[in-house]
């Protein structure tokens, strides 16, 4: 469940490893829908459609508190999106790839450390840049949420 993700997280300091968001990783192949994959069925307070913007559009509200606002696409997140989990306070704008995070975006955590880059089912991965406050910054290539290559 999306609320349970933030549970998993350290805080980022030199001597830790970076906070890592791990969304559930479906198989598009099992056909889930956006809800089923989150384990959010019962959890979906409200949906809006946007009306002066495109049509695919929506704003959905859960009631624990999580948001998306973005594109669906057959009850699916897909295209740009941005997804709030309300209880850690962590915001992810970016491409959704058939409910998962998946292509070009950038993670936010309270700390005001962030991750801005590709992401592959959830992960970290290609070529992208974290940043902490204390001002220590890696760009450089991703592998599975980890950082791969050199510096």
């Amino acid at each position: 469940m999306l609320d349970s993700q933030s549970e998993n997280l350290e805080t980022c300091e030199v001597t830790q490893k970076d906070p890592e968001v791990d969304l559930p990783a479906e198989p598009v192949s099992k056909g889930a829908n956006m809800l089923e994959m989150f384990g959010l069925e019962d959890q979906l307070f409200s949906r809006t459609v946007s009306e002066s913007g495109p049509p695919d559009v929506s704003l959905l509200q859960f009631k624990n508190g999580n948001q998306y606002e973005g594109n669906l696409m057959n009850g699916r997140l897909h295209g740009w999106g941005k997804f709030t989990w309300e209880a850690s306070g962590i915001t992810y704008t970016g491409q959704f790839v058939n409910s998962q995070i998946s292509g070009n975006g950038r993670m936010e955590w309270p700390d005001g450390s962030y991750y801005e880059g590709g992401f592959l089912q959830g992960k970290r991965h290609g070529t992208g840049t974290y940043h902490h406050p204390s001002g220590i910054t890696y760009r450089g290539e991703w592998l599975d949420g980890k950082k791969h290559g050199k510096l």
